[in-house]
């Protein structure tokens, strides 16, 4: 301890630099969850039995096993916007997740997965023999896990045409792009507010403030708020906090990440 108060130590916290990823839209694996999820849904509405027929054994064989073949001619990207795009965010939000399966009079059953209003999948689970003129989806917040509905389907009936025309290049690609965008923007500002809440519980629990109401007039309580104000503004500014400790200092510091870790 005598060593680490002679030579001193600084602890230096900043934001994370920028982490640079691909996305891909659906593979194998995701495909298969993505089919699963319609045929299950599918057979809440028309049961166990129809699902279990002839009709279906191309798509449950995709389901358990995967076929290149069925990803590339049953499933297709769609970047097109939902009808009725504006009811469903002004309930579900702007990133909701969706699952619609339908059915025409010749028991032809597709379904359309959304993702986050972000992308969607069209599925044609049966080329024929399902049970006609049916439909049902599944909708919810994944900001709001509360809101979700597995009645929206009475009130939106999308047009037959418009479900089995999936288009994801020209301009709706551009769409896609923007609604990316969109996605980026507020995951951005969520971690903001993460990284303002952690520096307010961090410096707090440093003072020795945590759990205890305080003095508004207290010397402390004026030093955690300059803190606080000194490292928000560097960390807007993306800069490094730098701050000395002592060894009695390290000593808290690291009592207070074990605990935090357990």
């Amino acid at each position: 301890m005598d060593q680490i108060n002679a030579s001193g130590v600084t602890q230096i916290t900043r934001r994370p630099g920028v982490i640079q990823q691909s996305l891909s839209f659906g593979g194998p694996l995701a495909n298969r969850s993505i089919v699963k999820s319609c045929l299950e849904l599918w057979a809440i509405e028309v049961g166990n039995e129809e699902i279990l027929s002839a009709s279906y054994e191309d798509t449950r064989r995709f389901v358990r096993l995967g076929d290149e073949a069925y990803a590339t001619s049953r499933i297709e990207l769609d970047s097109r916007y939902l009808p009725m795009l504006d009811e469903l965010t002004a309930k579900f939000g702007d990133f909701f997740n969706l699952i619609y399966v339908a059915s025409d009079e010749t028991g032809r059953v597709v379904g359309h997965f959304t993702l986050y209003n972000l992308i969607a999948w069209q599925i044609i689970l049966a080329d024929r023999g399902g049970s006609p003129n049916r439909r049902v989806a599944l909708i919810s917040n994944p900001e709001m896990p509360n809101e979700w509905s597995d009645t929206i389907a009475e009130g939106l009936a999308i047009d037959w045409g418009w479900l089995t025309s999936p288009d994801y290049y020209g301009d709706d690609l551009a769409r896609a792009r923007t609604r990316l965008a969109a996605l980026m923007k507020y995951h951005q500002k969520e971690s903001l507010s993460q990284n303002a809440l952690g520096i307010i519980e961090e410096v707090i629990e440093k003072h020795g403030l945590s759990g205890k109401p305080a003095d508004p007039m207290s010397e402390a309580q004026k030093r955690m708020i300059g803190e606080m104000s000194n490292r928000f503004a560097l960390s807007v500014l993306n800069l490094p906090y730098e701050e000395k400790l002592s060894a009695d200092d390290l000593r808290q510091f690291l009592e207070r990440s074990a605990k935090r870790r357990t």
